[in-house]
């Protein structure tokens, strides 16, 4: 009998056979479990194709989204106010009091150039009615005792017989 002789190669190839066949199958098993997975999915897919028209429309709000989150300082600024928005309420009747007061206050604004001169001014004033409070009280003293004579003068003037009043 004669022994076969093979070329090493194919030997080689004939031994590499069986782990080919088992990497195969260990390939063949996680394809298995990893169709199993996307047939697990299958619902989720579906229910991801189903919102193809929710998905328009959160891309066509893009945009607003994007503006919405440039104003988030701004929001977050009137977030803190919100705390002074009573005490602005409480002041409303003063701002409307202010409101009908402003033409008062533009004519004081057309004045206020006048106003630093004002102590100065009203210092000169006072003392001029100190002068003339001075000058009433004596007056005054001099016309006290001219009272009591006037009334004894109307008296016998209204004696003459031609000079009566009417009464």
């Amino acid at each position: 009998m004669r022994l076969l002789t093979f070329p090493l190669a194919v030997v080689g190839a004939v031994v590499r056979v069986p782990r080919a066949i088992s990497d195969l199958a260990a390939a063949l098993e996680s394809l298995n479990r990893h169709i199993g997975r996307l047939a697990d999915a299958e619902q989720s897919i579906a229910r991801v194709a189903g919102m193809d028209a929710h998905i328009v429309e959160i891309a066509a709000a893009r945009a607003t989204l994007e503006e919405l989150a440039s104003a988030r300082p701004a929001l977050d600024a009137l977030a803190g106010a919100a705390v002074s928005l009573p005490r602005i309420a409480e002041v409303d009747v003063s701002l409307r009091r202010l409101a009908e007061a402003s033409v008062a206050l533009e004519s004081l604004a057309q004045s206020a150039s006048v106003l630093p001169d004002l102590p100065e001014r009203l210092l000169g004033l006072e003392q001029r009615i100190d002068v003339l409070y001075e000058s009433i009280r004596v007056l005054a003293e001099a016309i006290a005792p001219l009272q009591g004579t006037t009334a004894r003068l109307g008296r016998l003037v209204d004696r003459i017989p031609e000079r009566r009043r009417p009464t």
